[in-house]
């Protein structure tokens, strides 16, 4: 397997940390939607 280039190491690290984001976003929009969705 060929040595990743530094830039594609960089932006594999980004794109890793991105999706880590988006998927912790994507749980304090749900936890809300069932806060706020109570009676």
């Amino acid at each position: 397997m060929p040595k990743l280039s530094e830039r594609q190491q960089f932006l594999r690290e980004i794109t890793g940390l991105l999706t880590v984001f988006a998927l912790e976003e994507e749980d304090e929009d749900d936890a809300a939607a069932v806060t706020t969705s109570k009676p």
